[in-house]
């Protein structure tokens, strides 16, 4: 076994896309793994799921069933849940080495090795990668509540969606209840969840790992007209993270790096057949018209009237379909 291991959290809003972190994390690494899973309220069905995704890669999972109580009064952003606290219990779950705490909307691509590979221990509690759209605690707190909270303003400000975490020194310097004290003492001033109060009591002392280890896609798109480094990063990324209230495995994402991710999706081992696959694709689809008219234009017409007549209310999907205009798609 490893000196390292992976922790994640999830809830059943989060399972899909925690089944593509795990599948693609674990897709690259030769050998048994460890992986702790902070179950934030997921169905039996579910966990069944997951484990079978871990399993399949070789991986041995580990459950922890979240006490939401535990976490009373801390700061949730609006998009997110109390699970976004799940790397506070690194210290409590594993005992020495190093965690991976990986959020759940990430495609990884290249090999973790050689992330975990760039630590030195003992260097920093934790290590991340710089936040690409907040560059400082002033973005988020502002200069004048930095000062107050006895922190330098231009201090670095990480993203803490991938974070290497140094068990040790994370512990000796009591991160998890300093963060969680400062999550429910000043959640007037925060902006994000877990990573505000992080960044608050981390103040500065971590180590900077290469962009291409966490590219938040969102904010890094908007850039690429006027940033060559931007560019670089999208089209280079080691691990994508969909940060922002839309996600991949919604309808609500049209944007980078989102084909790549419904094909990991499909082959992660969430889905219990091909035939399962097929039909949450077409729901999946259906749910924008664009999307649905791009899917029909792609698939014969027979599959496509089989699968859609097989939805919870398929037929509704073809006569919305007809009235679109696409009356020749032959699903009648």
């Amino acid at each position: 076994m490893r000196d390292w291991c992976i922790l994640v959290g999830a809830d059943e809003d989060y399972a899909m896309g925690l089944a593509v972190t795990l599948d693609t994390a674990l897709g690259g690494v030769d050998g048994r793994v460890e992986v702790w899973v902070v179950d934030g309220g997921m169905t039996g069905d579910t966990r069944r799921r997951i484990a079978r995704v871990v399993d399949r890669r070789g991986g041995s999972i580990r459950w922890h069933r979240l006490d939401k109580r535990a976490f009373d009064g801390v700061r949730v952003a609006p998009w997110g849940s109390v699970v976004n606290y799940f790397p506070l219990l690194a210290p409590s779950l594993v005992d020495t080495g190093l965690v991976l705490a990986l959020d759940s909307d990430l495609l990884v691509r290249d090999p973790l090795e050689e992330l975990v590979g760039t630590w030195e221990r003992g260097s920093a509690p934790v290590g991340a990668v710089l936040d690409f759209g907040i560059r400082t605690v002033e973005g988020v707190f502002g200069p004048d509540v930095a000062r107050e909270l006895q922190i330098d303003p231009t201090t670095p400000y990480f993203n803490s969606g991938v974070m290497l975490i140094d068990v040790e020194v994370w512990r000796e310097m009591g991160i998890s209840e300093r963060a969680a004290s400062f999550a429910k003492e000043h959640g007037d001033v925060m902006r994000f969840s877990d990573q505000d109060a992080l960044n608050a009591v981390v103040a500065g002392r971590w180590v900077r790992l290469d962009d291409r280890w966490n590219v938040q896609v969102g904010n890094v798109s908007r850039a690429v007209s006027h940033d060559p480094e931007a560019a670089f990063l999208l089209s280079n990324p080691g691990i994508v993270h969909y940060s922002g209230p839309a996600k991949p495995w919604t309808a609500r994402y049209w944007g980078p790096w989102r084909s790549p991710y419904l094909e990991a999706l499909r082959r992660s081992g969430w889905f219990d057949s091909t035939e399962e696959w097929a039909v949450w694709r077409m729901a999946h689809l259906a749910r924008t018209p664009w999307g649905l008219m791009t899917h029909l234009a792609r698939r014969s017409r027979p599959r496509v009237a089989r699968l859609a007549r097989r939805l919870p209310g398929g037929t509704r999907v073809i006569s919305w379909a007809k009235r679109l205009g696409r009356r020749d798609t032959g699903l009648e």
